[in-house]
């Protein structure tokens, strides 16, 4: 993609469905999706009008599903599965896509041009962080693959609530304590251990959309047992501490 396709006018259209969306898309064409539960599960797809249509060589949909960030690819008019994409998770996607929820539930339509505001600003954002991942991919694979950073995330997921050492992740790639830390710092940007606790923060993030588990078992789901730590990186990492999250998400009822 074009560094400069990430510039978007406005909405062209939103569609409440999937299968809705899938008798308009085109080649050239850029969507924010957004999927969330709200006593029965949502999803809503912001289609953009783009300044210059043809830098885009293929549909773009980046998004959230219940709180984490991601793409989906589209081939052939159809969707397929959901990716988790670690760069387009950040403090302004999550507080501007929270934001849109909320619009979205308490009010629906009725605010368009806010909710439009929203949205292009969301997209924006993340079609920026997009361009740039894709024009330092070839400088990430100098590191770690993309098969040996997933097998780690699988291992993080999985053992979530847990301590998860550096000395577990080196040994899941069969590396060197000391190795693998220099080469995951080159391959990521961040140490072992603010990627694991971004993997936490995802996760409670998670939990707070599509759960009633109070916020003291949401720590410890994600492997925080003190309740002052966790609210603390919680807002390092979304701007919010997990209180005032779900007053936000609560408020939506």
């Amino acid at each position: 993609m074009d560094k400069n396709a990430r510039y978007i006018r406005n909405v062209k259209k939103i569609y409440q469905s999937r299968e809705e969306l899938e008798n308009s898309l085109c080649d050239q064409q850029v969507l924010l999706f957004i999927h969330y539960q709200n006593g029965s599960t949502n999803e809503i797809y912001f289609d953009f009008e783009l300044p210059y249509p043809e830098r885009i060589k293929e549909p773009i949909a980046l998004g959230y599903y219940n709180g984490i960030a991601g793409i989906i690819e589209l081939k052939k008019s159809v969707f397929s599965e959901f990716t988790y994409r670690h760069h387009l998770n950040d403090k302004l996607s999550n507080l501007m896509t929270l934001h849109i929820i909320k619009e979205l539930c308490n009010y629906g339509h009725k605010d368009k041009y806010f909710l439009e505001l929203l949205a292009v600003t969301s997209i924006a954002h993340m079609l920026k962080n997009h361009a740039q991942y894709l024009e330092n991919e070839s400088a990430r694979f100098e590191g770690f693959s993309m098969g040996k950073l997933k097998r780690l995330d699988e291992y993080i997921i999985k053992q979530i609530d847990q301590n998860i050492t550096v000395d577990q992740l080196a040994n899941v790639l069969g590396f060197s304590k000391s190795y693998f830390s220099k080469v995951f710092k080159a391959t990521t940007g961040s140490s072992p251990y603010q990627y694991i606790i971004k993997h936490r923060m995802e996760r409670a993030r998670e939990l707070l959309l599509t759960t009633d588990l109070s916020i003291i078992q949401i720590g410890f789901e994600v492997g925080i047992d003190n309740q002052s730590q966790f609210s603390e990186a919680f807002k390092r990492f979304h701007s919010l501490y997990p209180s005032e999250m779900r007053m936000l998400i609560e408020q939506r009822h």
